[in-house]
């Protein structure tokens, strides 16, 4: 009886497909797209709405396709601002937004974009193969691109590369152990990875990692939401910039979004800037520790610190 009811139960059993958009409550009418991906990293469901595609990882939303304003600009910044920035590392793909806008701009030679949950890139590389994904195909047919599926402080760590630009994908500071990309020994560790005079580009997702983020790069700049560190001033060249802001491949990626050229050359202007050039010592309680991720504890209680 027993075997009999577990091939009933079998049988019965929705299709993942079915299954974890329901979990996650997603609403679909018709003509809606879903796709579904697990492993034992995690599971990641796509959803299309007619040309908008939200991707969610562990049940959060992470990112869209077209990408957000915000994973445009962490993408373009360090890339628009380095002089040479001919290997780039992104922790973090997701929807994929980031590391494809950082391998848009003149100059990107290696793109390596590091992704914790393996699923997330499946179901991303099924959106391409399907609709183009506006343009994000390229992530897995463009040699420049490399996508990785590890941890990324652990790639960092046995790797023992060098980067020009090293790019944190925009995560929930509350999500489950987010703290571990927003914590002083973390910047610590893109600092000795980085290249002299290479650039750290970050989400000002909280005050507390701002705070954080200043503690270790000893000069940087806050450019609208993100954070730009270094061993050394950040440089501006704007003739530079706005040519690169000029190539046809990066104008034709913009027009898919609704991130204007214009809006990315003020944002990166020195005149949008708030410019620090010595590292800064806050009080503890103001910074996110391996230890102390006080962000992802404290954002869930709003009752604390």
């Amino acid at each position: 009886m027993v075997g009999v009811a577990l091939l009933a139960l079998i049988a019965t059993f929705p299709r993942g497909t079915d299954f974890w958009p329901a979990i996650q409550g997603l609403v679909t009418t018709r003509g809606d797209t879903v796709l579904v991906a697990e492993d034992a990293s995690g599971v990641s469901v796509l959803h299309d709405r007619r040309g908008l595609a939200t991707l969610y990882i562990q049940g959060q939303p992470q990112g869209l396709v077209p990408p957000w304003r915000i994973h445009v600009l962490l993408g373009v910044a360090g890339p628009l601002l380095h002089p040479a920035p001919r290997d780039i590392l992104i922790v973090g793909v997701g929807s994929g937004g980031t590391p494809y806008f950082a391998g848009l701009v003149p100059g990107a030679e290696r793109v390596r974009a590091v992704e914790i949950v393996g699923s997330a890139l499946a179901v991303l590389r099924a959106h391409t193969e399907t609709t183009g994904g506006d343009g994000l195909g390229a992530l897995f047919r463009d040699p420049r691109y490399r996508l990785v599926v590890d941890d990324a402080r652990r790639d960092l760590a046995v790797g023992g590369r060098l980067f020009d630009v090293i790019e944190a994908d925009a995560v929930p500071p509350w999500s489950s152990r987010s703290g571990m990309l927003y914590s002083q020994e973390f910047f610590r560790q893109v600092l000795a990875h980085l290249h002299p005079g290479g650039l750290m580009v970050q989400w000002r997702a909280t005050a507390r990692v701002e705070a954080t983020f200043r503690s270790v790069f000893p000069h940087g700049v806050r450019a609208g939401p993100i954070l730009i560190g270094s061993d050394r001033p950040v440089p501006f060249a704007p003739e530079r910039t706005l040519e690169r802001l000029g190539d046809p491949a990066l104008v034709d990626a913009l027009a898919r979004t609704r991130v204007s050229r214009d809006v990315v050359a003020a944002t990166l202007a020195p005149p949008a800037w708030s410019r620090w050039d010595h590292a800064t010592l806050p009080d503890p309680a103001d910074l996110n520790t391996d230890l102390f991720p006080r962000d992802e504890y404290y954002l869930n209680q709003p009752q604390r610190p």
